[in-house]
């Protein structure tokens, strides 16, 4: 419980940090959609960093890691665009469906990152 707390911490950091940039950028007039890209690339590694070295504490290699944190993220993407729609298309309103996919896509996220980002196995134990 105490690495999901961590995590939740960790999100929020980056979500802030998003947030940030993409304020600042507007306000120095650049264009909405780079700013927002900008503000999440430079989040999601923020939320790299601290999940590998603070919420999971691994000591996998990053030429392993980082690869499959990408993958999980893009993967992520997809399930939230698939479950937004489909929540939206069967009548929430943006705002409730995006609450909803989000709150499902944050615990499989961590699940993901836990499990296979993060996470020693068997044969990376041994060595």
């Amino acid at each position: 419980m105490a690495a999901f707390l961590r995590y939740a911490i960790a999100g929020g950091l980056a979500l802030a940090l998003h947030l940030i940039v993409l304020q600042s950028l507007l306000s120095i007039a650049c264009p909405a959609l780079p700013a927002s890209a900008i503000g999440f690339v430079l989040a999601c590694a923020l939320n790299y960093t601290l999940q590998k070295l603070w919420v999971f504490r691994s000591s996998r290699a990053h030429a392993v890691a980082l690869p499959r944190y990408v993958g999980i993220t893009t993967v992520m993407l997809g399930v939230n665009t698939l479950l937004f729609g489909l929540l939206h298309g069967l009548g929430l309103a943006p705002l409730a469906a995006q609450t909803a996919t989000t709150g499902c896509v944050f615990v499989l996220n961590f699940l993901g990152n836990r499990r296979f980002t993060f996470g020693a196995y068997r044969s990376e134990q041994i060595s």
